[in-house]
């Protein structure tokens, strides 16, 4: 094994603390975005808390500081309330809190994980989770295959909402309901993936049920527009995830976004038509015809991290240097980034 020499020492503290002071001037991988109904703020999941901010950007405000983990906000039809799921009682949970912050209500208590996908109207959250199957059904609700159940805001007792697996859904005013869907495992975050178990958009129509994508590759994430007539979406038709739009009766997709490299994610859509997602772990929203405009977002918050992590690193006969990180601070990087430099 190879010796780290001493002297590469201050040009790895160098690199390794230029890169802490990018990450906290420029808040990056803002997750789970979701934009109001009212088209005017923006909540997100950053390290582990939910956020708002303006949709035209600016100053961040913290909803939740908890310990724990909370992600995956979603917006009440009225904009009044926000449901996100929490590991603060030790399984993923469902929890809804008023759009200000405050404290939340806990809406389920089982023992496994459940996810917030959508509302049903503005006391009803729908979520999947593998809770239980029902006898006279063929399907085994699984981690990797969940179903579909909704909870009100009393957290009343679940009842079951679908039994198939839908991902993603989206409701409009008359009841119709797009996903997409689930054929076999998969990782979520896979990217250029083509095989037969790949996801295409589907429409449930008052129990109807009709594919709308057949690309060979992933189409995912559908939202309606404000009509009811048609709808945008995720596709890797171009190589990577941008954003679609289709219309319900025609089969012709028309490119939004034209990103390369990096995949758009968590595709949301307010009342009025304008568009929220995130791309390279940062905000843009777009409004039709136009081209998406970065949502500029900076974050002051305290942190909820241990002080000190205290790390000894040895280089053998040329010598032993301790080093103190923050919590927050990647070890794993820093240690990257000295081998990196022993190569040079």
């Amino acid at each position: 094994m190879k010796k780290i020499p001493f002297r590469f020492f201050p040009l790895a503290f160098a690199a390794f603390f230029a890169m802490s002071a990018q990450a906290e001037e420029h808040p990056l991988w803002l997750r789970h975005c979701a934009i109001s109904p009212d088209g005017a703020q923006i909540a997100f999941c950053y390290k582990g808390d939910i956020f708002t901010v303006s949709a035209d950007g600016g100053q961040a405000r913290q909803l939740t500081s908890n310990a724990a983990y909370d992600g995956n906000p979603v917006w009440s039809p009225d904009g009044q309330l926000i449901a996100f799921m929490s590991n603060r009682q030790g399984s993923m949970d469902i929890y809804v809190m008023n759009k200000e912050g405050g404290t939340p209500k806990r809406l389920t208590t089982d023992s496994g994980d459940e996810t917030p996908i959508s509302w049903r109207d503005n006391s009803h959250v729908l979520f999947s989770a593998a809770l239980w199957d029902e006898p006279k059904s063929i399907i085994f609700p699984s981690k990797q295959f969940p179903q579909v159940y909704e909870v009100d805001v009393n957290g009343s007792r679940p009842v079951k909402f679908s039994d198939i697996t839908m991902e993603d859904m989206s409701l409009n005013a008359k009841g119709q309901i797009l996903y997409h869907d689930k054929k076999g495992y998969e990782d979520t975050w896979r990217k250029h993936h083509t095989s037969p178990i790949t996801r295409d958009i589907w429409l449930d129509d008052n129990g109807k049920f009709t594919k709308l994508t057949s690309f060979k590759g992933e189409d995912r994430n559908p939202v309606w527009n404000s009509q009811g007539d048609g709808f945008w979406y995720l596709s890797e038709q171009d190589g990577t995830f941008n954003v679609y739009q289709r219309t319900l009766n025609g089969n012709q997709a028309v490119q939004l976004t034209h990103f390369a490299g990096n995949p758009v994610r968590f595709l949301s859509a307010s009342g009025n038509g304008k568009l929220c997602f995130s791309q390279n772990g940062e905000l843009y929203t777009l409004l039709p015809g136009q081209q998406p405009r970065k949502v500029n977002v900076s974050i002051v918050a305290d942190t909820n991290d241990k002080e000190l992590l205290r790390r000894t690193l040895t280089g053998g006969s040329h010598g032993v240097l301790s080093l103190t990180f923050g919590q927050g601070d990647s070890l794993c990087r820093s240690w990257r980034c000295l081998r990196y430099l022993h190569r040079l």
